[in-house]
C-alpha cells in the first residue's frame, strides 16, 4: 500500500472525528487496510477556560519490505469557543525521524511558527 494511500485515510479519519465531536469527549477508532488492523486513533476534545482543546493521535503500522514501519502522528489545536485558532502543534514520529511544528496565532493575525526536524529548529512568523 502505497504511502499517499495511508495519509489519505489519515486525513479522512481526522475530517471524520472533527465532524462527529459536539462536546467533552474521547473517541476511540480501529484502522484497517484491506481488513486488516493496521493501527488506531484516539480524539480528545475538552472545553475548559474559555479554550477548546482538540487532539487526534494516530497510531499505523505497515509492513515494508517485511519489515513493520510504524507512524505515530499528534495533532492539537487550540481555539476560542467561538472558533478562532489561538494556537497549534503537529508531531510525527516516523520510524528514526521526527517532526514537530507548533504555532502561535496572535490577535493582530500574525502566526509564529516553530519547525523542528532531526533536532535543528526553525523559527518563522506569518501574516
Amino acid at each position: 500500500m502505497k504511502v499517499r494511500h495511508i495519509l489519505g485515510i489519515c486525513l479522512v479519519l481526522t475530517a471524520v472525528c472533527q465532524a462527529q465531536t459536539a462536546s467533552d469527549e474521547t473517541q476511540y477508532f480501529a484502522l484497517f487496510i484491506e481488513g486488516k488492523k493496521v493501527g488506531y486513533a484516539i480524539q480528545n476534545r475538552v472545553v475548559a477556560e474559555e479554550k477548546v482543546t482538540t487532539t487526534e493521535q494516530v497510531s499505523l503500522t505497515i509492513s515494508r519490505f517485511n519489515i513493520p514501519v510504524t507512524m505515530n502522528t499528534t495533532e492539537t489545536s487550540i481555539e476560542t469557543i467561538d472558533g478562532k485558532p489561538l494556537a497549534f502543534e503537529a508531531a510525527q514520529d516516523f520510524s528514526m525521524m521526527m517532526i514537530k511544528i507548533t504555532g502561535k496565532v496572535h490577535k493582530n493575525g500574525k502566526v509564529d511558527i516553530t519547525a523542528t526536524s532531526m533536532g535543528v529548529e526553525q523559527k518563522s512568523t506569518l501574516e
